[in-house]
């Protein structure tokens, strides 16, 4: 199977900061679609076997994703969570549901996510999908798959791995 990524600079070096909020993940479709406003558009493939995808929810979380996701939990909302709920977030791929989980924490403390910031729900989404992604990769596969509002998506964790990317070339980007 081949898979797509669009990215509006060349890509010669993935490290975990790279993407900063995914930690490394690059993100795949089956179609090529182009979701930036930059008139240099990169068209990048990668061939995967069926062996190589694990969907989402059957992730099975390591200490260090937990950890992450737990830090990630504490910066953004202030709140402690145990393993239990950073799994449970970890293997939703609902946006509503991590709202519900993260609010209804928050009114347990007597606080409001309205005082946060609601923007800060999307920032841990986008956390978890980089998680996701990470956790595969420990698991031994190199996509997870999930989806998300453009349909199908595979998230890579490519740290070290830039020769997994084959590069097709520049896309005219007439947004």
């Amino acid at each position: 199977m081949i898979i797509n990524h669009t990215s509006p600079s060349l890509i010669n070096k993935v490290t975990s900061s790279h993407s900063s909020l995914f930690r490394g993940a690059l993100f795949f479709s089956d179609d090529v679609y182009i979701m930036t406003s930059s008139n240099e558009v990169h068209l990048y493939q990668v061939e995967l076997q069926e062996n190589e995808i694990i969907d989402f929810d059957d992730l099975i979380p390591s200490e260090n994703v937990l950890d992450q996701l737990k830090l990630d939990v504490s910066c953004l909302f202030d709140l402690e969570i145990d393993d239990e709920t950073a799994s449970d977030l970890l293997l939703s791929n609902d946006y509503d549901e991590q709202l519900e989980i993260i609010s209804n924490l928050l009114e347990e403390d007597n606080r409001d996510l309205f005082d946060i910031g609601y923007e800060y729900i999307g920032e841990l989404s986008w956390n978890i999908q980089g998680l996701q992604a990470l956790c595969a990769r420990e698991m031994g596969f190199l996509a997870c798959e999930s989806q998300d509002e453009q349909g199908t998506v595979y998230a890579l964790n490519l740290v070290d791995l830039e020769s997994r990317l084959i590069y097709k070339g520049q896309l005219n980007n007439d947004a």
